[in-house]
């Protein structure tokens, strides 16, 4: 399985420079001060901008002519923000597992799975809009991470967490290591030191493996 980035360039405002990279399954970090090119370069990886030069391909396929087939093998952490604030965090879990090529029953059986595996039951009939913000965090990441997809896009996924919930987020990453391609975005290679991965710097739009 290979997530493939070839000759992704953007000349205007210098965002992106000729990048190419290949990911496979294992974890992957994209580290380093640029945001703008980060984001520009997940939206690509998102399939939802087409480059002004080059592909991205999955399984060799152009990203963009897949469409909602690509998508639906992806998962990352801020692909379902829209919903009303009236949803309980059960039925938020049941609706975006449904995205996630789930069954019905499947979709609840996972949304009950998180809630008590995770000690996260009393918080089942809350609706959205009182989640305090931590808790939000943590629901949409474990969402995220416990996706069917087999390619994760990630950034900044330790924002917000506590310690005890940064070292389950670690350990669910080292669990799947293997079996997905997973994309971090973040600023600071710090926190994942302990994961085994392979390290990228984007700077200047520049992407150069460490």
């Amino acid at each position: 399985m290979k997530l493939e980035l070839l000759h992704i360039s953007k000349q205007k405002d210098c965002i992106l420079q000729d990048i190419t990279a290949e990911f496979a399954e294992g974890i992957h970090g994209l580290f380093g001060p640029d945001v703008a090119a980060k984001k520009q370069l997940f939206r690509y990886m998102e399939a939802l901008g087409k480059p002004e030069c080059g592909q991205v391909r999955f399984l060799e396929y152009d990203v963009m002519v897949l469409d909602i087939a690509y998508r639906n093998h992806l998962a990352y952490l801020d692909r379902y923000p829209l919903y009303p604030e009236t949803f309980s965090a059960y039925h938020y879990l049941v609706h975006t597992s449904l995205l996630q090529r789930l069954t019905i029953q499947e979709a609840r059986q996972k949304a009950l799975h998180i809630l008590r595996d995770f000690g996260m039951e009393e918080i089942r009939d809350c609706t959205l809009d009182k989640l305090p913000e931590f808790v939000a965090c943590r629901l949409n990441l474990l969402q995220t991470l416990l996706s069917e997809a087999p390619i994760l896009l990630l950034e900044e996924p330790l924002r917000g967490l506590c310690e005890a919930d940064c070292r389950l987020a670690l350990d669910i990453l080292d669990k799947y290591k293997d079996q997905k391609i997973i994309l971090i975005a973040a600023k600071e290679e710090a926190p994942y030191k302990a994961l085994p991965l392979v390290s990228y710097r984007l700077t200047d739009g520049i992407l150069t493996r460490v």
